[in-house]
């Protein structure tokens, strides 16, 4: 049937289909009550579910997938991705680097922040953004370092990305100047 849907999308004049599933650590997640969601049927049955379109990856063309997950289910072996060898034998980082790998089968988007955006590169996003900014509308101003050691260091506690708060300080460190 997936392949079906791809195939009705591309016929359609698109290029293919990307399918996001966004908080899949809900597997793992407990309630109020301290008891889990999912039994060990269900998050088994989920995991399967993700092993086979794993195997069937080369005879999907034109289709991507995207997981979304905290760390507790990379984490968890009782309960996470571990819990299913069947499925973590085939999504497991064989070889780990020191650099971050774009292309690896998981992508941990904190060791990404961690590695790319430090202070001294968040101040450079600023300082090119304002300067942008400025070359049309006065007011964006650069953020200092200790502005960007503080923004780095909040990074893994909001909702918003860094880059996303790097743009709305820069801009609103402009404003507060007027």
């Amino acid at each position: 049937m997936l392949r079906s849907l791809v195939e009705i999308c591309r016929l359609a004049g698109y290029k293919g289909l990307i399918i996001s599933i966004d908080e899949l650590d809900i597997l793992v997640r407990k309630d109020d009550m301290l008891e889990l969601r999912y039994t060990r049927m269900k998050r088994e049955d989920a995991y399967e579910s993700i092993r086979e379109l794993i195997d069937e990856i080369d005879t999907l063309k034109c289709v991507m997938f995207v997981f979304s997950f905290d760390r507790r289910l990379m984490d968890d072996d009782r309960w996470g991705l571990k819990s299913y060898p069947a499925l973590w034998m085939r999504i497991q980082n064989e070889i780990e680097g020191e650099r971050f790998n774009r292309f690896a089968d998981i992508v941990d988007l904190d060791r990404l922040v961690d590695e790319i955006y430090t202070p001294d590169k968040i101040v450079e996003m600023s300082t090119r953004l304002a300067k942008l900014i400025n070359r049309y509308d006065e007011g964006a101003r650069p953020l200092s370092l200790s502005t960007a050691e503080e923004l780095y260091a909040r990074a893994r506690f909001g909702k918003v990305s860094l880059p996303r708060r790097v743009i709305l300080s820069t801009l609103q460190g402009g404003v507060e100047q007027q």
